[in-house]
């Protein structure tokens, strides 16, 4: 998880390329005679071609930014001369920028600190597709590859890209299907990218960016290739998730982090969650779309007996299994009881709870309430801590791309008012809380199947068993059963 930040540290290191190189006598004479340079004629780190004006309009974090129209050549990895300056940009003054023909072209933007949160977005229309077109955000000159600084979003070599791949039917490495989209040669296409993920970085962490780079890579007719971008933004997305906890609304942390599994043989914790896959936040909702194991930070709640975990859910499309968690780290063993599976095509897969033969989730929204205490087995007066709140919507085969749910309301209170269980002893009404504990057979082999859950009647006076259930209930006091003692009860087999 760390080796793509680790690359973007170590190039930071690595390359100290502050001069700026100045064109040859004979290439700038060509190019003030209207001739281009020769394909052959390779220019060296920090070259450019300032035009002046008309400048680039971008936006960042709502701040309009006017960027110069001083277009660098952007380099390859190993300061592999892509571009040449054979040709220049068109910039209108506002916010579009054309490229025709083989193009690696760098902006110098003003300094701009890259977080977790970051999202590039911008509008782009291709109306003749290269071998492969891309966007960057970089702190030098020179393109990574493997790197996360570059965005490849169109281009027929699926073979070819820089950075992270989001074209339909990408075939390499560092690939995000789910964010990308078939663009046209007619409209403009909107693309959006959390940026701030795909360059792994932690929620302290910055990548400083002084460059705004465009890629239009044609190595075969360096003279083909259209594409032109309109309306470059790069901001941070603050969105969050709001929960009720015993009746408050709490807004919990903004960064999602990465959700782990653990088998039952507690092996190494293995990583689950799609880097460049965000849940996408709407006040009290969460939407998930494809592959995820995500987990929000949320502030420490004790569990107790009585509590419940209650929330909407509605299921677009299923993928192999849909869960909801409350953890106290992010790492989750397979068999923890704080995990709950509501939804999924694959039946043999889950995480935690089975709930699956209790609901049918479509896309109808459906509540759920989960008696979470008793799941964890918590006995009165024992507390369990929980510091985040974890969805997972997993979905291994093919582009990951599967599965669309959304959970909304999500409430955590107690529910000590759930309808006891009344018991006469020796003459006296006892009230029984339907805190339900599983139970073993003598020889302590488990007998308990933990998802079935008893039901007390509305009076209090029948509880009902369905499935395979060990179940005990505590009396608020302890007793004596002596010789003449008589249990006695009423039993109705359904």
């Amino acid at each position: 998880v760390k080796s793509g930040r680790n690359k973007l540290q170590n190039r930071k290191k690595s390359k100290p390329y502050t001069m700026k190189y100045a064109l040859s006598i004979a290439a700038l004479s060509a190019l003030l005679a209207g001739k281009r340079r020769s394909a052959a004629d390779a220019v060296s780190v920090g070259a450019s071609t300032d035009l002046g004006t008309p400048t680039l309009e971008i936006t960042v974090n709502g701040a309009a930014e006017t960027v110069p129209n001083n277009q660098y050549a952007y380099f390859s990895r190993g300061a592999n001369d892509q571009d040449r300056l054979q040709w220049t940009m068109t910039l209108d003054g506002s916010g579009k920028a054309e490229l025709v023909g083989n193009m690696w072209k760098a902006l110098k933007v003003a300094p701009h600190d890259v977080v977790y949160n970051t999202v590039l977005e911008f509008d782009v229309r291709v109306e003749d597709p290269a071998e492969f077109q891309a966007i960057c955000l970089d702190d030098d000159l020179i393109s990574q590859d493997p790197g996360f600084d570059c965005l490849t979003f169109a281009g027929y070599e699926l073979g070819q890209r820089r950075g992270m791949d989001v074209r339909p039917g990408a075939t390499r490495n560092n690939i995000d299907q789910l964010n990308g989209a078939d663009i046209n040669n007619v409209t403009f296409t909107n693309m959006k990218f959390p940026i701030g993920r795909y360059m792994m970085l932690d929620e302290a962490e910055v990548y400083s960016v002084e460059y705004l780079a465009f890629i239009q890579d044609q190595d075969v007719d360096r003279s083909a290739g259209s594409s032109t971008f309109d309306n470059i933004k790069i901001y941070e997305d603050n969105s969050s998730l709001s929960i009720s906890i015993d009746g408050a609304s709490v807004e919990l942390g903004t960064y999602q982090n990465g959700y782990k599994s653990q088998d039952s043989k507690k092996r190494s914790p293995s990583k689950q969650d799609q880097d460049g896959h965000l849940m996408s936040f709407d006040g009290s909702s969460v939407t998930l779309v494809g592959n995820h194991w995500k987990a929000i930070s949320m502030p420490e709640h004790l569990l107790t007996a009585s509590s419940v975990l209650e929330f909407d859910v509605s299921v677009e499309e299923e993928a192999e299994f849909h869960s909801i968690c409350l953890d106290n780290d992010l790492v989750h063993w397979k068999y923890d009881k704080h995990c709950f599976t509501f939804a999924g095509r694959a039946s043999g897969q889950n995480r935690g709870v089975n709930l699956r033969p209790d609901y049918d989730i479509g896309a109808v929204s459906e509540t759920i309430s989960i008696p979470i205490g008793h799941y964890l087995k918590l006995g009165d007066g024992e507390t369990y801590s929980v510091t985040y709140l974890a969805f997972i919507q997993d979905e291994d085969s093919g582009d990951k791309q599967t599965g669309r749910s959304t959970l909304s309301n999500i409430k955590i209170y107690e529910d000590p008012a759930r309808v006891p269980l009344k018991v006469q002893l020796y003459g006296a009404t006892v009230n029984l809380p339907v805190s339900q504990f599983s139970m073993a057979s003598a020889n302590g082999h488990w007998q308990d199947t933990i998802e079935h859950l008893m039901e007390v009647s509305a009076d209090g006076s029948t509880v009902e068993m369905d499935g395979n259930a060990w179940k005990y209930l505590e009396f608020p006091e302890v007793f004596n059963v002596t010789g003449p003692t008589v249990l006695k009860f009423t039993f109705t087999l359904t």
